[in-house]
């Protein structure tokens, strides 16, 4: 995606299911061609800012020709200062996220973290993108 901004071009990759981007292929060669490609399409758009999100399924990790990198783990939301912060919290998130919330808690939901799974999204991501290509 490029958008022509009050200082110049901004390029952005466009990330997948919302979270992340960046040039996926189990091959390196045909990885390094991507990559290749979207600097040349970068310089050529004369643009002020490129941002590629990597992508976290990507094994070869082949890292883009850059001169900044930030690095994040997930969007935070302060809560210093408030003395209940559930409460205020849920003041700021969307009314039907809050209900989903509150039914989540009566029901006992938890949450766990379990990446045994990864290979699985990885194959059903790249047979995704073989249909839709």
């Amino acid at each position: 995606m490029i958008k022509d901004g009050p200082l110049g071009k901004v390029v952005n990759s466009l990330p997948y299911y919302g979270s992340n981007g960046g040039c996926v292929s189990s091959n390196a060669y045909v990885q390094e061609l991507l990559l290749n490609a979207y600097k040349k399409f970068v310089f050529a758009q004369n643009t002020i800012s490129a941002t590629m999100v990597d992508n976290p399924i990507d094994l070869l990790k082949i890292t883009p020709v850059h001169n900044m990198r930030d690095q994040r783990i997930g969007q935070l939301t302060s809560i210093s200062g408030y003395d209940n912060h559930e409460e205020s919290i849920f003041k700021i998130i969307d009314g039907n996220r809050r209900n989903e919330i509150r039914r989540a808690q009566k029901h006992n939901v938890t949450v766990i973290e379990d990446n045994s799974q990864i290979d699985f999204i990885r194959l059903a991501h790249q047979n995704e993108m073989k249909k839709n290509n």
